[in-house]
């Protein structure tokens, strides 16, 4: 039997990976599952392996990582009859929808997709987490978790497992700060929407803070112009009658990180004129930091935030 799992959302996938290497193992014991990597694996070694019974299991799994980093891989895996005593399961991440490779597997019976959770959908996931936890979190809490771990899975998972050992049911804002600091993504986020606002105290305050905290600066300012870029595309978007998640999808953003820039972009009524000239601004520092100025990084940002929030 082959199953194709593929898709950008990697925890879930996981998830089901786990499952299945835990229902091999009950079965037949921990010499029936194996792991193998498609980038070192010859096409003639998967097939042996594929055909040939296991020496210590009556029924063995196979897990094939990577699948996108051998074309050749996929297409004989597909050519394999089924299998009562071999389960093969190839774990494809990024492959273009628009090649022959990706509409095979898509049409193959095992093929599952793991895509990204929208905002809706990974609150109710949060929510039946939680539950599981017997933890209770108000919507402002899992707000802020959502953008304190920018979305990812793993990590809510594990701050929320990390929440359940305080041992008491309700959860408070506050009490993520034990496990979780702001992201270096969510402060860029924070600065940039401040300086859209016009609220210079704000972001010189966050400025400061991550001097203290000791934050790369220009990390920051490389987040900062990526921001500033999504807001560009997404605004552009929007104007061509494109949904956030449309436009999510057509140029590789994360799905809930867009519909918080749509929030900002719907709140402060950005134009494309304004976004662009923030674009320019941040560009125009982050290249002039890496050739010709010398001059501490920090002033200069602030300066060019200054800049944005008197456009």
């Amino acid at each position: 039997m082959l199953k194709i799992f593929y898709g950008p959302n990697i925890f879930a996938r996981n998830l089901e990976v786990a499952k299945l290497k835990a229902e091999f193992t009950k079965k037949d014991g921990q010499y029936a599952v194996r792991t193998l990597s498609a980038e070192d694996l010859s096409v003639k070694k998967f097939l042996e392996d594929a055909s040939n019974n296991g020496l210590f299991a009556k029924s063995e799994l196979i897990i094939v990582r990577n699948g996108e980093d051998n074309l050749e891989l996929i297409s004989a895996a597909l050519e394999l009859p089924d299998s009562k005593f071999k389960s093969i399961v190839l774990l494809v991440s990024n492959l273009d929808k628009r090649t022959s490779q990706y509409k095979k597997i898509s049409k193959s019976s095992g093929f599952t997709e793991f895509k990204n959770f929208s905002e809706l959908e990974l609150k109710k996931w949060i929510s039946s987490v939680a539950k599981k936890l017997n933890l209770n979190l108000y919507s402002k809490t899992i707000q802020e978790l959502l953008q304190r771990t920018e979305s990812n899975q793993q990590e809510i998972w594990i701050c929320l497992n990390q929440l359940a050992l305080l041992g008491r049911q309700e959860i408070k804002l506050a009490d993520l700060d034990i496990f979780l600091a702001p992201s270096s993504t969510q402060n860029a986020f924070n600065l940039l929407e401040s300086a859209l606002k016009g609220d210079s105290k704000k972001f010189q305050k966050t400025l400061k803070e991550l001097q203290q905290f000791k934050e790369d600066p220009y990390r920051t300012i490389g987040l900062l112009c990526s921001q500033a870029h999504s807001l560009f595309t997404l605004t552009l978007g929007i104007q061509n009658s494109k949904t956030p998640s449309q436009v999510a999808t057509e140029n590789g953003l994360h799905p809930y990180v867009t519909s918080q820039q749509a929030k900002l972009v719907s709140s402060l009524n950005l134009t494309k004129q304004k976004l662009s000239k923030a674009v320019e601004t941040l560009s125009w520092l982050d290249l002039s930091l890496k050739t010709v100025n010398k001059t501490e990084p920090w002033p200069m940002l602030d300066v060019a935030l200054l800049k944005i929030s008197m456009l």
